[in-house]
Order: structure tokens, then sequence, then C-alpha cells
């Protein structure tokens, strides 16, 4: 669908980003996802591997563009396995709130018909899949610590926080790139 591999997203990001200057800052902890093309693996990026191409990598969808490759390897959006990773956080962070912004409809009006609407919403029930599947898995560790199952002082209890509007989505019929 890209021959010419043209990528609207990288003039932007050049103009916008000075990663050097971002790399550097340590007041913020950063991770991006990318899927592993040949593994289907997810690839969590920190702050420190931070580059254009990471971010080229982070949100490529392989029917707009071609992979992006990142240290001889190649990657696309990071949404068809981990959308987010919340794992990082878990991990990599001492604080127990997350705030997830959902980008993506969760449910839709209309049926879809044609084949463009067709895929659209194949690419929003996969890229919600991972976010329902690590917050189930939140929930249960939760329920786990609250019968007393797991210890409360060992095992870190996450509160999600979830900001959606699925009226934004209903009324500007949006469309996952």
């Amino acid at each position: 669908m890209n021959p010419l591999n043209i990528n609207p997203l990288q003039k932007l990001v050049k103009s916008f980003f000075e990663f050097e200057k971002l790399r550097q800052y340590k007041g913020v902890k950063l991770f991006l996802c990318a899927t592993h093309v040949q593994t289907g693996k997810l690839k969590i990026f920190s702050i420190e591997h931070l580059r254009e191409n990471v971010l080229l990598a982070s949100a490529c969808l392989p029917f707009l563009f071609h992979a992006v490759e990142v240290n001889g390897e190649y990657y696309w959006d990071g949404g068809f396995v981990g959308n987010p990773a919340v794992y990082p956080l878990i991990y990599q962070c001492e604080t127990p709130e997350i705030i997830i912004v959902q980008l993506t409809a969760m449910s839709q009006d209309k049926l879809p018909a044609t084949a463009t609407e067709i895929i659209d919403r194949h690419k929003e029930i996969t890229f919600n899949a991972c976010l329902i599947r690590e917050m189930r898995s939140i929930n249960y560790i939760s329920r786990l610590i609250d019968s007393g199952l797991l210890d409360a002082n060992k095992t870190k209890r996450l509160h999600v926080h979830l900001i959606r509007n699925e009226d934004v989505f209903q009324v500007w019929n949006c469309r996952v790139l």
C-alpha cells in the first residue's frame, strides 16, 4: 500500500522531538511498545533507547507503513501485543497509580460492512484486547491480595484510572489509523 515507503510521521517526529535531550532527562520514565515482526513478541523501549526509529516503530501500522528497523530488527506498532504494556509500570516505577487514556473505541453502534470498516473494527478489537487482558490480570491480583492469598506487603497493588469517552468515538466515527 506504500511502495515508496513514505512516512508522514517521520517529518513530524524530526521537527518535534529532541531525542538526545529526552534521553538525558531523568525526571520521567517512558516506555514505548513495538511488536517484533518475525517473532510477534512485545519489545519495550525505555527512555534510554528513545530515538526517531523507535518512536516510528511504536506507531507503525503495517497496512500504511513499512516495518521500521531498530538495531537490525523490524517492528510494527506495539498495540498488536501490548496496548499499553503495563508490566514496566509495575516493575520499574514506584507509584501504584496508573492513568490510561483510551484512544480506541471499545464498542461501535454500526455494524462494519465495507472492507475498510471491517479492518478498522478489527484493529480496534485487537488493540483493546491487550488492554482488557492487562486489566483482568490486575483485577485478579487485587482480589488475591484482598483475600489474603497474596501478601499485601510483598505484592504491589495497582490503582488503575481509565479515561475514555465512547461518545466521542461514536460522534466522530473515529478510525484507528
